[in-house]
């Protein structure tokens, strides 16, 4: 594993998990007023893959690891 892919999906997994505890966390911020927040697994995948830019080959399969992790409640992998 390389350091881009790593980061890739340490991002994907963070803001996954942001986005997946926005609705039942009621702090004022950038992830409480996002319609993804709190929404479904794939409403949430597709937010942070047009934040992440990613969509394609590897960045994709590793966004969508780092994605299921996190709203299976899973520590990181790495």
């Amino acid at each position: 594993m390389d350091f881009e892919t790593a980061v890739t999906y340490r991002m994907a997994y963070g803001l996954a998990h942001a986005l997946a505890e926005g609705a039942e966390q009621n702090h004022p911020g950038r992830h409480r007023s996002n319609a993804a927040a709190g929404g479904t697994a794939g409403v949430i995948l597709a937010e942070v893959v047009r934040r992440l830019g990613g969509g394609q080959g590897t960045d994709a399969d590793v966004i969508r690891e780092g994605v299921e992790d996190a709203l299976a409640g899973r520590r990181p992998r790495w």
